[in-house]
């Protein structure tokens, strides 16, 4: 299975947060998934902590190397087709780091590790 972990799965998984589910951490933990992450969220991340609604003990850059390197996941950066794909995506939701998730997942064949529901209304797979 190929997952991309939308931005709250990988900062409940990086901090052991219990509000990522079972099911969730099972997925991610397994070793036959790849698990992918997005640029984009690490964006999103370093936005959320600037705002102060997030509090990160390490910068954004930690975060990611120990994602990849310790843990084997893999970041995927933002295609031009991705940000084409944006234009295909009915309005249903108005986040914009959430759209670019699902444009990477519709377009990479990903299924979407979130806990957000709107996602599943644009046809992407998802799990939680």
């Amino acid at each position: 299975m190929r997952v991309l972990l939308d931005t709250h799965a990988i900062v409940w998984w990086a901090t052991g947060d219990r509000r990522l589910s079972r099911k969730a951490r099972v997925t991610i933990a397994d070793p036959g998934t790849e698990v992918f992450i997005s640029i984009a969220s690490a964006w999103e991340i370093q936005i959320k902590a600037t705002l102060m609604k997030l509090t990160l003990n390490e910068s954004v850059d930690a975060l990611y190397r120990s994602l990849i390197i310790d843990q084997g996941f893999r970041m995927i950066g933002i295609e031009l087709s991705d940000i084409d794909h944006l234009s295909m995506l009915p309005p249903h939701h108005r986040d914009p780091f959430d759209r670019m998730l699902i444009a990477q997942a519709v377009r990479g064949n990903f299924t979407l590790l979130t806990k957000d529901r709107i996602v599943s209304s644009y046809g992407a797979p998802t799990l939680w």
